[in-house]
């Protein structure tokens, strides 16, 4: 498999996208952001990603990473400890 025959769509993607990004274009892998996706169809082998704005991107693969932010603010307030990533100690 050759990594430039394939585009590699990341929508909405978090901060961290950044660093895979950079390591998936290196790699010759087209990524795309901040786009809101309405549907996925498939044509044949192909995949049609239909965006909000009405666009439509041709992909061999899609990937879409979703995460959470961590509400925080009931643990301070409460006195409790958070740590690295705003885990709780």
């Amino acid at each position: 498999m050759q990594s430039e025959k394939y585009n590699c769509h990341f929508l909405q993607i978090p901060e961290i996208g950044a660093l895979i990004r950079a390591e998936l274009e290196a790699k010759g892998v087209r990524v795309i952001t901040g786009r809101k996706v309405e549907s996925i169809s498939r044509d044949n082998n192909e995949l049609r990603v239909h965006t909000a704005s009405g666009g439509t991107e041709n992909a061999d693969m899609v990937l879409v990473a979703a995460g959470a932010r961590p509400a925080t603010e009931l643990a301070r307030t409460a006195g409790i400890g958070t740590g690295a990533g705003n885990a709780i100690s």
